[in-house]
């Protein structure tokens, strides 16, 4: 299991935080997904036996959320 925190500029409201909050809970890998407005950040943590940090990066790029690298 791995947990990452990271930024993502174009959060900005509740609408963000749950399409965010969506795109990860989708991917079959992830166990959670919490979003902070305030600070946008993602808290996620997934199984990463057949997910990379990558491939959650790339789904929440392809929604137009890419994070602050």
């Amino acid at each position: 299991m791995q947990t990452k925190t990271i930024t993502i500029p174009a959060i900005s409201c509740v609408h963000c935080k749950n399409r965010v909050e969506k795109i990860m809970k989708d991917l079959e890998a992830v166990v959670s997904a919490e979003v902070t407005v305030e600070t946008k950040t993602l808290h996620v943590a997934w199984d990463d036996s057949n997910t990379s940090w990558h491939d959650l990066q790339a789904a929440l790029e392809q929604a137009g959320y890419p994070p602050e690298s």
